[in-house]
């Protein structure tokens, strides 16, 4: 593992994310599937109490509904984002929510995703908090995991979050190193680069990763994912200026990838977290990746959050007023946005019947 001083004290600032999406019958009008739509749509526009409104309503009259069900954990989740303590009190019930959505539609991939994702968030809270109950719960994300990546169809990215989770974890926490090897296997046979990913969760502490990933980059020069994968590997060997490079090229291959925007801000947000001293230095550059971000013009809840972030950077260096008018406009824009540090997963906000996944490490900021 690379840089397992800088890697712990992430582990204990981020909120990490993974890909969850939701879905509906293709093609289906009915006024249930129109409901959940709009209360989707309130959601995305910064109106998610609106939401929950509407999506209670849809399963008192239809309580068999697995699309309300599972868009009610979304919503349910988003907003205990935006009250990290609340979040902590959620997690059962959307995990209910989550579970009742794959009982009624077990062939449904992204239900199940959605509800390892929730599974995950459960057992890491049990890893900080009660530890002697944690390894049964990490078996039960085991086993949610591999039943989606065997599939049909196979999902790479349960299987690197496996070889993750496996990896990272100590034997008395239940992680086996010799399973993650044996994902880390079976992902290499099917796909060099998710292969690449799970062999770089498996380099020896001081191995040197980013060499392990310009390797790649020279046999893959176009493939965003690389070049991802090696700009993060900067950011962890504090190189950030290499790291934006390898970023801006993963962006051209897909501009989708603003995350990666957001990924920079962060990365100097951390820094000054670990060093409060460097706010005046450090503020500017993060607020500017934040402004790159902002000028994608992301849905409400995630611009808010940029604002959050941006606001109380300002505030760190010494700028109170435009910091608490820039929050006063982030809460404007979606009063119940998120206020961990890690942002939120891009699966939240993917519409109604459509399949996205988007793979997220499970103990890693970026």
């Amino acid at each position: 593992m690379h840089n397992q001083h800088n890697l712990r004290f992430f582990l204990l600032t981020a909120m990490l994310g993974l890909a969850l999406t939701a879905t509906l019958p293709a093609g289906d009008e009915s006024t249930e599937t129109r409901i959940v739509r709009e209360a989707f749509d309130l959601r995305c526009s910064g109106q998610a109490t609106e939401a929950v409104t509407l999506l209670e309503k849809v399963l008192a009259d239809h309580p068999d509904s697995a699309a309300a069900s599972y868009e009610l954990a979304r919503t349910r989740l988003q907003l205990g984002l935006g009250n990290p303590q609340e979040s902590l009190t959620i997690l059962p019930e959307v995990r209910q929510l989550a579970d009742q959505a794959v009982a009624r539609a077990p062939e449904r991939l992204m239900y199940r995703y959605f509800d390892c994702h929730v599974a995950f968030m459960q057992a890491y809270l049990s890893l900080m908090r009660e530890p002697a109950a944690a390894p049964p719960r990490v078996a039960e994300l085991g086993n949610l995991l591999d039943a989606i990546w065997t599939g049909p169809p196979a999902c790479p990215a349960a299987g690197l979050q496996l070889v993750e989770l496996y990896a990272v974890l100590d034997r008395e926490q239940g992680g086996d190193r010799a399973v993650a090897e044996r994902y880390a296997a079976a992902l290499q046979e099917a796909d060099l680069v998710w292969g690449a990913r799970a062999r770089a969760l498996l380099l020896p502490e001081g191995e040197d990763t980013v060499a392990f990933w310009e390797k790649m980059a020279g046999q893959y020069p176009d493939s965003a994912d690389v070049q991802q994968e090696l700009g993060r590997a900067h950011l962890f060997a504090e190189a950030p200026e290499a790291g934006a490079a390898c970023f801006e090229k993963a962006l051209r291959a897909d501009p989708a990838r603003t995350i990666l925007l957001l990924d920079l801000a962060r990365y100097y947000m951390y820094q000054i977290m670990r060093d409060k001293t460097r706010a005046e230095a450090l503020a500017p550059q993060s607020i500017a990746w934040l402004e790159k971000y902002l000028a994608t013009q992301p849905i409400a809840p995630l611009k808010a959050y940029a604002l959050g972030i941006k606001g109380r950077l300002l505030m760190a260096c010494g700028d109170q007023a435009e910091g608490q008018r820039v929050l006063e406009e982030a809460a404007g824009v979606d009063p119940h946005y998120s206020r961990v540090s890690g942002v939120p997963g891009a699966e939240l906000f993917v519409p109604p019947g459509e399949t996205v996944i988007v793979h997220r490490y499970l103990f890693r900021p970026f």
